[in-house]
């Protein structure tokens, strides 16, 4: 999907996410919709260009992948040592703790940042 170029492009864009994924488990639609709000809004504040956000679910496997493309080809940097009244500069912070794994891809026009978010599965009973 496009993003536009402002702060209501987050809520678009968990509003998309939340409709792919259903009706996952709380935690799980939880982590999905703070991780898409962290991504768009960092293009938002930081990017230039057109901003595109892109997401597959895999139901069966109860993965997601949300790509968020822009295009500067500006590096990110993760904020370190901030004092604990800053107001902001912890989302690529929240990304690395909520994610399975997520990464910086540079492309033709700038680069995308992404993420996936693996469903964890139950615990099984211990085997008698």
């Amino acid at each position: 999907m496009q993003l536009r170029d402002d702060l209501a492009s987050a809520g678009a864009a968990r509003r998309a996410v939340h409709a792919l994924v259903g009706d996952e488990a709380i935690e799980y639609v939880r982590d999905a919709l703070v991780l898409t709000s962290e991504l768009v809004t960092n293009a938002t504040l930081h990017g230039e260009g057109e901003r595109r956000m892109e997401a597959d679910f895999d139901e069966a496997e109860g993965s997601l992948h949300v790509v968020v493309s822009d295009q500067s080809p500006a590096e990110l940097h993760p904020q370190v040592d901030l004092p604990p009244d800053a107001v902001g500069g912890r989302g690529l912070m929240i990304v690395d703790r909520l994610a399975t794994t997520w990464g910086v891809a540079p492309t033709s026009t700038g680069k995308s940042v992404w993420f996936r978010l693996d469903r964890t599965p139950p615990p099984r009973p211990p085997s008698a």
